[in-house]
């Protein structure tokens, strides 16, 4: 058993003498395995939301980004049900894969009750992007997205007046409105708003012809 002199040679000046430091490669480890932890978790953003109408809580929506050493991830997962004559059930899942220089691929799957009405995949071929569905391939000559509908959550559009949308395959105009607000005007008619809290989507309020629903953070 070792005596008290043997315990304060292996603590530091002024430590606890009847407690021993750690050897210093014990130490490096436990700082590397923190640190680590620390990264981790900055790598990582979940947000959730409630879909929201007419104040009935109707659905959810919840979106994930991961980062890693070569790109990122963004992931939406959504269900909606709404009764209108008989219950519609919307699930969707649309993801995005970004590296430094830009978007490489994206898709988007949309399920209404029974029915798949939207199975979409885009991908980064070089110098154009294809756009593949069950039944068509197609081209779309643009350079490589840097921000697109998904990126909207996560990051607010500071100096940023324009975003890519999958759905209607092409670039969408960023107005913004102050106070952290940003409209934007959809191709079929419909208009969106975007507000942000701290840097990220708080809200988005979503006025359709018929109705209005919103997405807000939980």
């Amino acid at each position: 058993m070792k005596d008290k002199n043997q315990i304060m040679k292996l603590s530091k000046p002024g430590a606890n003498p009847f407690i021993p430091a750690l050897p210093w490669k014990a130490c490096y480890a436990l700082i590397l395995v923190v640190l680590s932890a620390l990264t981790a978790s900055a790598q990582k953003l979940n947000l959730n939301y409630k879909v929201v109408n007419n104040g009935n809580i109707i659905g959810w929506v919840k979106i994930k980004k991961n980062d890693n050493g070569s790109g990122s991830s963004i992931i939406l997962t959504s269900e909606v049900k709404r009764r209108i004559i008989f219950l519609l059930t919307v699930e969707e899942k649309q993801d995005a894969y970004f590296n430094e220089a830009g978007m490489i691929t994206s898709s988007i799957y949309r399920k209404v009750n029974d029915n798949v009405k939207v199975n979409q995949q885009t991908v980064y071929k070089g110098n154009y992007y294809e756009i593949k569905n069950p039944k068509t391939s197609e081209r779309i000559v643009i350079q490589q997205i840097q921000y697109n509908l998904l990126s909207m959550y996560i990051k607010e559009p500071v100096n940023i007046n324009k975003v890519y949308s999958e759905t209607f395959l092409r670039y969408l105009v960023i107005e913004p409105k102050g106070n952290s607000v940003y409209k934007l005007k959809l191709p079929d008619g419909n208009t969106n708003y975007y507000h942000y809290e701290n840097g990220t989507c708080s809200k988005v309020v979503m006025e359709h012809s018929l109705f209005t629903i919103e997405f807000v953070r939980i």
